[in-house]
């Protein structure tokens, strides 16, 4: 089962959590590489691919949460003008 986790931390502690997150997709990507697939035994093997395919999954919602990440990321580096009032350029 699937859970979206969220909570607050200082912008500058951004980069070392995408890091992390990064780092252990990673090794979930290796782990998962070495599954089984033994074409005599197609129960085994449909097991083990439905597997290899929920973790793939939640691997790719893990890659998804780190571009959010940096997208807001990026937000906090370089916010946006302010938006101009436009009643005030209008009584000019």
């Amino acid at each position: 089962m699937k859970v979206r986790v969220a909570y607050t931390l200082d912008h500058k502690e951004v980069p070392k959590l995408v890091d992390e997150i990064i780092a252990d997709c990673r090794d979930e990507l290796r782990a998962i590489s070495n599954f089984n697939f033994d074409v005599r035994n197609i129960d085994a093997t449909a097991n083990e691919v439905t597997t290899v395919q929920n973790r793939l999954d939640v691997l790719s919602g893990k890659l998804e949460d780190c571009l959010n990440l940096c997208r807001g990321y990026d937000e906090v580096l370089k916010p946006q003008p302010p938006p101009l009032d436009l009643e005030a350029s209008e009584s000019e």
